[in-house]
């Protein structure tokens, strides 16, 4: 393992699936060796958490494990953090073992759910696509793949982001409440916020998901 954390997995320990599990024990080593480094005061380590996941995404990335995506690390990891401090008190202790373990589960669980976070995404467009009949050339298809990554939206920054006229994004919002899709979350007729909630629902389940304990 190179000292150089960028480069903590040589390229052609990940060739294939199989080479995985040592890139990512690598990654979990590297990452435990800066956490570790810090006092045993819990609150200390979960503000540095965030960046070093953040880090050891990177560092997945940089060892070909992933490629056009981020694991969501932390979701597994938060799920069970008594594990989570054992495991970097163990390493502290000279054992790294299960600090490896521990970063391994989290990172294939955040996989699993991430992809239950895609199919979810997936079959609210399909819902939307059932429940709203537009032209081809409508702008509310655009609009509707605009909400499935940004669920709260203005007519201002519909039309910006759609790349049309601001009476032609207020149409296909109009379009849109019409349809259930969305649904005004603001008061008032200047400024108007809509939101898809479908979406932040979809998110919520998601995070409902991360934050189940792991059954031991």
């Amino acid at each position: 393992m190179k000292s150089d954390r960028g480069d903590v997995c040589a390229p052609a320990t990940v060739r294939t699936t199989r080479s995985y599990p040592p890139c990512i024990a690598q990654v979990d080593v590297a990452l435990s060796a800066d956490l570790a480094a810090l006092s045993d005061d819990a609150g200390r380590e979960l503000a540095r958490f965030d960046t070093e996941v953040g880090t050891l995404a990177g560092m997945l990335r940089a060892g070909g494990v992933t490629r056009s995506v981020t694991v969501p690390v932390s979701a597994g990891l938060l799920g069970d953090t008594e594990r989570y401090f054992a495991a970097l008190t163990a390493y502290r202790a000279g054992d790294a073992g299960p600090i490896i373990e521990t970063v391994s589960d989290a990172a294939f669980s955040a996989v699993a759910n991430g992809r239950s976070l895609a199919n979810d995404i997936r079959r609210i467009g399909e819902r939307w696509d059932d429940a709203v009949r537009a032209r081809s050339d409508s702008s509310v298809h655009a609009l509707k793949q605009l909400l499935l990554r940004r669920p709260v939206i203005t007519s201002t920054l519909a039309a910006t982001e759609i790349g049309v006229s601001f009476p032609a994004a207020d149409s296909a919002i109009k379009k849109l409440v019409d349809a259930g899709v969305l649904s005004q979350s603001s008061a008032g007729r200047r400024n108007r916020h809509f939101q898809a909630t479908d979406v932040p629902r979809a998110l919520d389940d998601f995070g409902a998901r991360a934050r189940r304990r792991r059954v031991k």
